[in-house]
């Protein structure tokens, strides 16, 4: 399941690292519509990394 692979994202990537991430990925890990989003992805995708980066491309573009 993809709300699993942000779960482990949160655990494996970010506990130690980034606060930021790791409440980030926990939460869109229990959000339906984020979980749709996030399931448009391509087969072998790093899901929580594809997202994380298409969001902080999106700030940056408009910052």
């Amino acid at each position: 399941m993809i709300s699993n692979k942000f779960r482990k994202f949160s655990i494996n990537e970010c506990s130690e690292s980034s606060p930021l991430y790791e409440s980030l990925a926990l939460k869109v890990a229990e959000d339906a519509e984020m979980i749709e989003l996030a399931s448009s992805a391509r087969k072998g995708q790093l899901v929580p990394n594809l997202l994380f980066d298409a969001v902080s491309l999106f700030i940056s573009e408009r910052v």
